[in-house]
C-alpha cells in the first residue's frame, strides 16, 4: 500500500524526508530497531535469533504508513502504545520511492504493483518501448488521487510484503514482454533500452531495501537534480540511493551498456562527487546476460583507468569510495540472494594504485570519517524471495531457436571460476 505521509494542507516534502532518518525512534522496543535487523526477523508475532525464525521469504515488515493520522499527532510513547494495542509488528526502516515528475512509466509500474486501469492517463515517455500494460499503469490509482500534483518531491512509502510488487508486476506481463525483460536470456534485444535498465534498477533497489537495513530511494534514470540527495549543486545522475537522508549513503548506478567512453564519463562524475563527501560511496552494478563480459570488461577497465589517473595526478584525495559488482554475484541463481548483496560487498580499488583491488562491503562503520570494515551475516547464505527472472515459464527462458538457454545447475556452478571471490559460498540445491 502507498500512503502520503501528511495531509495535503500540511505537507512539507523536505520535513517528511528528514523524518526517515529518525524513524527508528518509533520502534516499540530497542532490540527491534533497524540497526538490529541483521539479528532479528519477525515471524509469527515473536522475535528471536535468526536460526529460530522463519525463512526470509516468510518475513513480515511494516512501515510508517501503519501509523494512523491520529497516531501521527501523538507523542512517540503514546503512538507506540497505540501500535502495541493494535498488534502491528514492530516498525522497521521501509523502502522509500521518491516520486518525481519525470519518473519513467515502467519504473512506476514496477514499484506500485497496481492493477492496470481501463485507459491510459497522463503523458507517457518512450511509448514505443513500453508494453501496453506498462503504458496504462501511468494512470494508476496513486496518480489519479492527485499525489503527483503536489510537487516533484512527494515521498511515497512502499511496504514490502511476502508478495513482491516487482514479482507481481512481472507476472502480469505477456510471454513476449517477459522474454524481453529476462536478464539471464541469451538473446537480449537492445539491452541498453530504458525499459530493461529501469526495471533492473528498480529490482536491485527494492531487494536492497527488503533484505538490508537501510531505506532505498528509487529515482528515474534521467534525474538531473541529484544535489537534493548529496547537498551539492550538480547534474550528476544515479539510478537510486541506499541510505538515510543526512547520513551515510550508497549511490547505485545500473550499467546496461558496454561502451567504454560512456563508462569513463560516469566514473569521472562519480570521482568528482566523492572528493566532496566522506559518507558516500558509488556502486556500479553490471547487469549483463549470463556468461557475457561485454559490459563488465569496459566498466571494470573504466573504473581502474580513472582511479589510477586520479591517484597519480595529484588530484585532491577521494574521501568516498567507489566500487563495481555484477548482478549475478548478488543473485547467483533463481530464488537466491547472496550474502554479499545484503552488505553490498563489491570490488573496489585501493588507495595505492600499485596494490591489487579488494572485496569490501559498503554496509558501513565510519571510523575517523572514512569507510572502514563491513557488517557480515552469521550465515554464509541467505534465501531471498524469488527474483523476477526465476518466475518466468520455461519456454520464455529459451532462445528463438528453441535451445534451452540456461545450463544445468552443476555446469553453471562449475564454470563460475575462482575469480569471483574465494570466500563466497554459493548456495547448493
Amino acid at each position: 500500500m502507498f500512503y502520503c505521509m501528511a495531509a495535503p494542507n500540511t505537507f512539507d516534502p523536505e520535513l517528511e524526508i528528514m523524518k526517515m532518518s529518525v524513524i527508528e525512534t518509533r520502534v516499540p522496543n530497542p532490540e527491534h530497531r533497524a540497526e538490529n535487523r541483521f539479528d532479528y526477523f519477525y515471524a509469527g508475532g515473536e522475535w528471536g535469533p535468526r536460526h529460530e525464525l522463519l525463512s526470509v521469504t516468510s518475513r513480515i515488515r511494516s512501515s510508517p504508513s501503519d501509523l494512523t493520522s491520529f497516531e501521527h499527532s501523538l507523542s512517540p510513547d503514546a503512538a507506540r502504545a497505540q501500535i502495541r494495542a493494535r498488534g502491528v509488528p514492530a516498525l522497521t526502516v521501509p523502502a522509500v520511492v521518491q516520486q518525481y515528475g519525470d519518473i519513467s512509466i515502467e519504473q512506476f509500474a514496477a514499484v506500485t504493483g497496481r492493477s492496470v486501469p481501463a485507459k491510459p492517463g497522463g503523458r507517457a515517455r518512450h511509448w514505443s518501448d513500453m508494453p501496453t500494460d506498462i503504458r496504462l499503469a501511468r494512470a494508476a490509482e496513486l496518480l489519479q488521487s492527485g499525489v503527483a500534483t503536489r510537487g516533484d518531491k512527494v515521498p511515497i512509502i512502499l511496504r514490502p510484503d511476502r508478495s513482491s510488487a516487482v514479482d507481481r508486476f512481472i507476472a502480469s506481463l505477456s510471454p513476449g514482454d517477459r522474454d524481453f525483460l529476462l536478464p539471464y536470456e541469451t538473446h537480449w534485444a537492445k539491452p541498453s533500452r530504458g525499459a530493461l535498465h529501469n526495471l533492473l534498477a528498480t529490482e536491485f533497489l527494492l531487494r536492497a531495501a527488503e533484505f538490508g537495513c537501510w531505506p532505498a530511494i528509487i529515482q528515474p534514470e534521467r534525474l538531473a537534480r541529484f544535489d537534493r540527495m548529496i547537498g551539492r549543486s550538480s547534474n550528476l545522475r544515479g539510478d537510486g540511493v541506499i541510505g538515510i537522508i543526512g547520513g551515510p549513503k550508497v549511490v547505485v548506478e545500473i550499467v546496461c551498456s558496454g561502451k567504454y567512453a560512456k563508462q569513463v564519463e560516469k566514473v569521472q562524475g562519480a570521482m568528482s562527487l566523492l572528493r566532496h563527501t566522506n559518507d558516500t560511496a558509488v556502486l556500479f552494478v553490471e547487469a549483463a546476460p549470463e556468461g557475457s563480459d561485454s559490459i563488465w570488461s569496459p566498466l571494470h577497465r573504466a573504473v581502474k583507468d580513472v582511479t589510477d589517473v586520479e591517484a597519480r595526478s595529484g588530484f585532491p584525495e577521494c574521501r568516498g569510495r567507489i566500487g563495481v559488482t555484477r548482478w549475478c554475484w548478488y543473485f547467483p541463481a533463481p530464488g537466491y540472494i547472496a550474502e554479499q548483496a545484503a552488505m553490498l560487498e563489491c570490488y573496489m580499488p585501493t588507495e595505492d594504485p600499485t596494490e591489487p583491488w579488494t572485496f569490501e562491503g559498503l554496509i558501513w562503520h565510519l571510523v575517523d570519517d572514512r569507510w572502514r570494515g563491513v557488517v557480515r551475516f552469521e550465515s554464509p547464505q541467505m534465501t531471498a524471495s524469488t527474483p523476477y527472472y526465476s518466475t518466468l515459464p520455461e519456454e520464455v527462458r529459451r532462445t528463438k531457436g528453441g535451445r534451452p538457454d540456461r545450463r544445468p545447475w552443476s555446469e553453471w556452478q562449475a564454470t563460475r571460476g575462482p575469480e569471483i571471490h574465494p570466500r563466497w559460498h554459493l548456495p547448493t540445491r
